[in-house]
């Protein structure tokens, strides 16, 4: 099961910091030379650039502040790796789902970009409501704004493997809006055909 992307807390210079991984800074971070998987290299490689570019956004202001992620290369190696990992809404625990036959790959660019297009209009959201939330978050609200359109409009899945239940679609909106309180209106008088 996909987790929420929690932030992922590191020490540095004796404050600590918690760095949630935000489609804003993972847009940030893929414009980098090599992208993220050049990103990952050169953390794994112990690149004080690597380091600081991840970290700058957080506390790049600091006085030292250079110096003292060179002072936690060591510490900082995983938490990090992690963190890139989160940027980009992958669930390092889930294997990839080849059953869908998807044979296209899609860049991370394109992946991010994807994402920052069904948080705006998918999901209605603002670009930065969109740019502040984690390419997980947005994965999951997508999935959760397709379960309820199926629920309203039921599934070509549904409609080949379930048994009609003979709800109607009044039925079956009642059911998706009654949470939000939404009634239907009703006209006050009705049309009457004049005889032509």
């Amino acid at each position: 099961m996909t987790r929420l992307a929690e932030s992922i807390t590191i020490r540095l210079g004796g404050e600590v910091y918690g760095l949630r991984p935000s489609l804003r800074h993972a847009l940030g971070l893929e414009r980098r030379p090599g992208g993220f998987p050049g990103l990952l290299a050169d953390l794994q490689d112990g690149s004080l650039t690597a380091y600081c570019d991840i970290l700058r956004p957080y506390g790049g202001d600091r006085k030292f502040f250079t110096q003292y992620v060179f002072d936690a290369l060591n510490e900082l190696q995983e938490p990090l790796s992690e963190y890139v990992v989160a940027c980009l809404g992958i669930d390092p625990d889930t294997k990839p789902d080849n059953a869908s036959g998807g044979d296209k790959k899609v860049g991370f660019k394109d992946h991010l970009i994807n994402l920052y297009k069904v948080g705006t209009g998918w999901l209605g959201w603002t670009p930065d409501e969109t740019l502040d939330a984690t390419p997980t978050e947005i994965r999951l609200a997508y999935e959760g704004r397709i379960d309820l359109l199926k629920a309203i409009f039921g599934s070509t899945d549904e409609a080949e493997n379930a048994v009609p239940d003979g709800a109607a679609l009044d039925d079956k909106l009642k059911s998706a809006f009654g949470m939000f309180q939404t009634i239907k209106a009703k006209p006050k008088h009705k049309r009457k055909r004049v005889a032509a």
